[in-house]
């Protein structure tokens, strides 16, 4: 690869460093209050409420015991994304890729996966769910490829290989548990990666280490959870309440068969990436009949597919980053088909793909992005003036600097030991204060959606036992967080509450009010 790519690849993993400045976004708040939970002790599920499986919280907890703070969630994103350009660079000639294969599927993923191309910079997007999963699929098939090399490595190694495979898989699934539907792309793999690598018997050994691997993570989650009487929790929490917010947005079967065909389409019109890497599969799949090992990336960017579409049909921006690795493979694979053209036909080409991916995302968006970050780095704006760029739209769950403002006023008028409570969408309130919640239903959803009402320990029942138990020093109630016009909010969901809005009159006293928040004072 001349010199001038490769600066150019090292440019594009530089240009993500800025956003370290990035406050944590909504989703992000909750996972490192999880996360934080665990370092202290505690259990998800039974000391702090989310419906996401345990994995996530670990990786959060890992992130905040290595760097304990909001620069660890865009840190963490960007070696993630160097780690998978990196791995894509190295696996795309053993899918029949020429040399300038790797790079090019590195650079794609590089350039167009930026979660500067998203809304308010990124900050929702970076260190999600999708992105670990990404990258432990990306790893896991990585290793998988290094198992099927020719047998150079003692058996030993190849199943120590194989195995570890499976483990980083498992890993994925501990994240999300739709990941499962990797175990495809990774059997593929084993079945025709390797074909000429070995007989069969080899392939179905290594396929066989990879799955005892695959379900040692969550062997080892089920009896930890068992071990301290929550799996019931777990299994609640990460299944029966992801069940029902999925299923949500399906009628029938028909309708989740059709958002699985028609969504691939519809988003490649807003996101370069899924434009290329859905051309890219494309081409793969009717040169496939004589590659047969292009199934991989082909079998990878389907399994990407159904899990994003068993999420559910809101088309939330994070569901969509898991894709990105299998799609820029996608893209650059098919990118050889067009080496026999001549090179004035190939740079037509080129132009023709560039304009396309004008088009579809916004440069200038992303460059002014990041230009914000590197002012903040270097100087030029103050806090208080970057934060107000993630202040959203009216109406938003999620303002970054109404949520520093909450977590300011916390700090002040609280001591370390003491529990507060904020029942709304600013989880980041309790990290940034360094406060933990009253209750374990630390965010209102999962309790104005009434889940698992009439159990003990659930509903406002539940909650009520909890802010009885452990009464905050401080409480504050979250407005207008469903968007404009939407009711009841939070604010209104709590105070209509007959036991929770007694308990309030009784106990605290009102403290004041700023932005979307409604501040009370215990009493005493």
């Amino acid at each position: 690869m001349p010199v001038w790519g490769l600066a150019l690849l090292l440019a594009l993993c530089a240009v993500r460093l800025p956003a370290v400045v990035q406050p944590l976004g909504p989703d992000q708040g909750i996972y490192a209050y999880v996360g934080q939970t665990i370092l202290n002790g505690g259990l998800p599920y039974r000391d702090a409420w989310d419906q996401k499986p345990p994995g996530l919280h670990a990786f959060y907890a890992l992130m905040w015991w290595v760097w304990p703070g909001a620069p660890v969630v865009a840190a963490t994103d960007a070696a993630l994304a160097w780690l998978v350009a990196w791995l894509l660079w190295r696996v795309a000639p053993r899918f029949g890729g020429s040399r300038a294969a790797g790079p090019l599927a590195a650079g794609l993923f590089l350039l167009l996966g930026d979660p500067a191309f998203s809304r308010l910079a990124g900050v929702r997007v970076r260190g999600q769910g999708e992105v670990f999963i990404g990258a432990l699929v990306t790893l896991s098939l990585w290793t998988m490829l290094r198992a099927l090399a020719p047998p150079r490595r003692s058996t030993g190694a190849v199943r120590v290989l194989a195995a570890t495979s499976g483990v980083l898989l498992g890993l994925a699934v501990m994240v999300k548990y739709q990941a499962a539907v990797y175990v495809a792309p990774l059997a593929i793999t084993a079945l025709l990666a390797g074909e000429h690598q070995g007989g069969r018997a080899r392939r179905a050994g290594i396929l066989a280490w990879s799955l005892v691997g695959f379900i040692l993570p969550m062997s080892i989650t089920a009896v930890t959870f068992a071990s301290r009487g929550a799996l019931g929790a777990l299994w609640d929490a990460t299944v029966i309440y992801n069940l029902r917010y999925a299923g949500e947005t399906y009628a029938t079967a028909g309708s989740f068969l059709g958002y699985l065909v028609t969504f691939p389409v519809q988003h490649a019109r807003v996101d370069a990436l899924w434009l290329l890497g859905g051309a890219g599969s494309v081409i793969l799949l009717a040169r496939s009949y004589r590659h047969r090992v292009l199934w991989v990336p082909l079998g990878w960017t389907a399994a990407a597919c159904l899990a994003i579409a068993i999420n559910g049909s809101r088309s939330l921006p994070q569901y969509f980053l898991q894709a990105f690795p299998p799609l820029a493979l996608s893209a650059a694979l098919a990118a050889d088909a067009f080496r026999p053209l001549s090179r004035s036909l190939r740079l037509v080409l080129v132009l023709v793909v560039a304009v396309a991916v004008g088009r579809v995302v916004s440069f200038p968006k992303a460059i002014a992005a990041t230009a914000w970050d590197v002012a903040h780095v270097t100087g030029r704006i103050d806090r208080d003036a970057y934060l107000q760029r993630f202040a959203g739209r009216p109406g938003d769950k999620y303002s970054a600097p109404d949520v520093a403002e909450l977590g300011d006023w916390i700090r002040s008028h609280s001591d370390s030991p003491d529990d507060v409570y904020v029942f709304g969408f600013s989880a980041g309130a309790y990290v940034h204060a360094g406060r933990p919640s009253a209750s374990r239903f630390f965010w209102s959803m999962p309790v104005i959606n009434r889940f698992n009402d009439g159990r003990p320990g659930y509903g406002p029942a539940g909650l009520l036992e909890d802010l009885q138990r452990r009464p905050p020093r401080l409480v504050a109630l979250q407005r207008d967080d469903f968007g404009p016009g939407k009711q009841p909010d939070s604010r209104g969901w709590f105070l209509a509450q007959p036991a929770l809005r007694g308990w309030l009159a009784t106990h605290y006293e009102p403290a004041g009010a700023f932005n979307r928040y409604e501040l009370w004072k215990r009493s005493d």
